[in-house]
């Protein structure tokens, strides 16, 4: 039963976002159904992985390895409930949600015609 609701849970985490086969991430969002425009950071996705990947110490040593966050774009623009649904290790969970926590606003997304708050779900690759 154990193994049963694991495997429910991971394919439910891991099922929230489609890599494109060039390698570039899409924005799959959680709690996002009817959305018309999704959240977008300053620059766009590249330039969020970009201010991760800089601001991540030794970096390079995790190369090759993936990470899932979970996070709220606010009306603002600004982030909040950040989570770790798939880390690496506590050093860099910390420093990864301490990233999201203060980064530049996003544009916020707009669902039935209103800017509202959205829950995005994000693959970090190193």
């Amino acid at each position: 039963m154990k193994r049963l609701f694991f495997f429910a849970l991971t394919t439910l985490l891991f099922s929230n976002y489609i890599l494109a086969q060039d390698g570039t991430h899409i924005i799959t969002p959680l709690n996002t159904a009817g959305a018309e425009v999704f959240p977008e950071y300053d620059g766009g996705l590249t330039a969020f992985y970009d201010y991760i990947r800089i601001n991540v110490k030794d970096s390079e040593e995790y190369k090759g390895k993936m990470m899932m966050v979970s996070f709220t774009v606010e009306t603002d623009g600004n982030t909040a409930n950040v989570k770790i649904l798939k880390g690496l290790n506590d050093t860099v969970d910390d420093k990864v949600t301490d990233l999201i926590k203060h980064c530049k606003k996003w544009t916020p997304g707009v669902k039935d015609g209103r800017i509202q708050r959205l829950q995005l779900s994000l693959p970090i690759r190193f």
